[in-house]
């Protein structure tokens, strides 16, 4: 793991803030299992441990004609992780709210290109991420992190919308063993540089911190609708977040290097309907950690 939406569809003008998907989506479903090497302290030897969650019912998005309201979110145990409810402005989204976790993100335009992103904890602003802009596309994003506390900085704070224009972050965000070994001095402000193709779509994504490249991205695409192209507000921890948003066809591949090694591959496939996918099916391995691991994310759209 993003601009803000203008949550119109069909014939409103492209750009940034337009939310320009055909279908609507009414429910999403998602459906994770995979492995992982566990030590066992009685063998004294790595295991492979495998998981299997059942399918569940993750969102719920609710229109006012073409526009969207909201967005309710669940857990994959029924509990709910709150609602997103947007506010607009000049047919742009201006606000983006959760009551239930005191999340606020607010965001800035000129005309209609987005700016700037404030993001809000309790009332605390914990994150701004100011964007350039190329040709009218968004080229460069930096963000910056403040302390929520005197002199210490909780990452584990970081709702996961703030890392959408952070994917390194995002990435030792999701390792829970380098997100021990980092300090605050390595995850306390993150450039990410977009490189565009002619035909609109994001080939690579690089994260800077300083002048020193710490993971480059790579993608391929396929021919068909994204569902969520323009949605850059869409909450999501995920490497993929910056050209799953900003891209109109659907990601195939993308490879994450770092440190002159690739850490990280995913392979999707889909089912659609028409132009549009009903199922997308994320095959991921990551290295890192002892042996690494190995998921498959099943995603499910339904229309309206």
């Amino acid at each position: 793991m993003t601009v803000a939406l203008c949550l119109f569809l069909a014939s409103c003008e492209k750009g940034e803030g337009v939310y320009s998907a055909k279908k609507k989506i009414v429910e999403v479903y998602s459906q994770t299992s995979g492995w992982f090497m566990s030590y066992n302290t009685e063998s004294g030897e790595w295991e492979k441990e495998t998981y299997d969650d059942p399918r569940y019912l993750c969102e719920e998005w609710t229109w006012d004609h073409r526009r969207l309201e909201s967005i309710k979110y669940s857990e994959k145990n029924g509990s709910t992780s709150g609602t997103d409810r947007f506010t607009y402005s000049g047919g742009l989204v201006s606000e983006k709210a959760n009551s239930s976790r005191s999340h606020r993100t607010v965001y800035t335009y000129n005309g209609k290109e987005l700016t700037k992103i404030q993001w809000y904890v309790d009332h605390t602003l914990l994150a701004t991420t100011d964007l350039k802009h190329t040709d009218g596309h968004i080229t460069e994003a930096y963000t910056e992190y403040y302390s929520t506390a005197k002199g210490a900085f909780k990452q584990e704070a970081l709702p996961s919308e703030v890392l959408t224009f952070a994917p390194y972050t995002a990435y030792l965000y999701e390792m829970a063993a380098d997100r021990k070994a980092s300090g605050p001095e390595e995850i306390f402000n993150e450039k990410v540089v977009i490189e565009w193709a002619n035909d609109n779509i994001i080939m690579k994504v690089r994260s800077y911190y300083g002048d020193d490249i710490k993971a480059e991205w790579s993608f391929s695409y396929d021919s068909k609708k994204n569902p969520l192209k323009n949605f850059w507000t869409k909450e999501q921890i995920s490497a993929t977040s910056i050209p799953l948003y900003g891209c109109p066809n659907n990601v195939t591949e993308y490879s994450m290097v770092s440190g002159g090694e690739t850490v990280e591959t995913c392979s999707f496939s889909y089912t659609y309907d028409g132009d549009y996918p009903t199922k997308r099916v994320c095959e991921k391995t990551t290295q890192g950690r002892p042996f690494g691991t190995g998921e498959t994310i099943t995603t499910e759209y339904i229309y309206k």
